[in-house]
């Protein structure tokens, strides 16, 4: 045993001696400490002081003992709080470090193509509620053209029950809208409501009111239960700009009836 400890305390001599500076003070990590000193007999004679590495205290980080670690307890990430974040699994601890959490965003809904969002919606923590939608409203309709057009049609169909020969341009006045929608009627006046006016298959004007009388046998024509397409007394809406009326086709006249016969 004396033999060991006799080593052991040379090896502490031998350091301390290498951390000693020339003036006898000990070098940087080193301090002075005192070791009990045996002779070659292994008797004990006293105490002695040489200069020995510095044990680092707890939380420091090395010998040299500049630096004091101190470590704090590490927060847990969480996933965003926010709307439309939730967590889908959290994070765990892993004996040194946290894992990441799994996260999910929804994010804030939207109406669909034409349609207006009248209730916002709210995050509940899990989803989104209560938004409502309802559909956009449609553009007020602008009249962008007023003009008239004209129907040339045979004047004993016009004007039946007539014997009336030739031909006629029938006014038809017209609307277009900037929905795209277009009107066509014949305008009475006096208070009078106008006559709305369709197109068949063929492109002939006629009032809704009075039927598409066309190709009825004229003497089926009567004016009074059945009435002809066109009313060929009617004009232009004064409210629209003016629109020449264009002649028959070979005369100068707008009108050929009662030219070629009689009632």
């Amino acid at each position: 045993m004396k033999s060991w400890m006799k080593w052991g305390m040379a090896v502490l001599l031998s350091i301390g001696a290498s951390g000693a500076s020339a003036d006898g003070s000990c070098q940087p990590g080193f301090g002075l400490r005192s070791y009990p000193f045996y002779d070659k007999a292994g008797t004990y004679i006293g105490m002695r002081q040489a200069c020995a590495p510095i044990p680092c205290t707890p939380g420091y980080q090395d010998s040299t003992c500049a630096v004091p670690l101190r470590n704090g307890a590490i927060p847990q990430p969480q996933c965003q709080s926010g709307p439309g974040w939730t967590t889908v699994a959290a994070s765990v601890w892993q004996g040194a470090r946290w894992s990441d959490p799994q996260c999910s965003y929804q994010a804030r809904p939207s109406c669909p193509p034409g349609y207006d969002e009248v209730a916002a919606p709210n995050w509940d923590g899990w989803s989104w509620v209560g938004q409502r939608c309802q559909p956009t409203a449609p553009p007020a309709r602008q009249l962008i053209q007023a003009t008239a057009v004209f129907q040339l049609a045979p004047c004993n169909l016009i004007f039946a029950p007539t014997d009336f020969r030739g031909s006629i341009q029938v006014t038809i006045n017209k609307k277009v809208y900037s929905d795209g929608s277009v009107e066509y009627y014949q305008y009475q006046g006096r208070g009078w409501p106008v006559l709305e006016t369709l197109i068949d298959s063929k492109g002939r004007f006629y009032n809704k009111l009075y039927g598409n009388t066309w190709d009825l046998d004229l003497s089926k024509i009567d004016g009074v239960r059945v009435m002809p397409p066109l009313n060929g007394n009617l004009g232009q809406d004064p409210a629209n700009p003016p629109v020449p009326v264009p002649n028959v086709p070979g005369t100068g006249s707008q009108s050929t009836c009662g030219k070629q016969g009689g009632r």
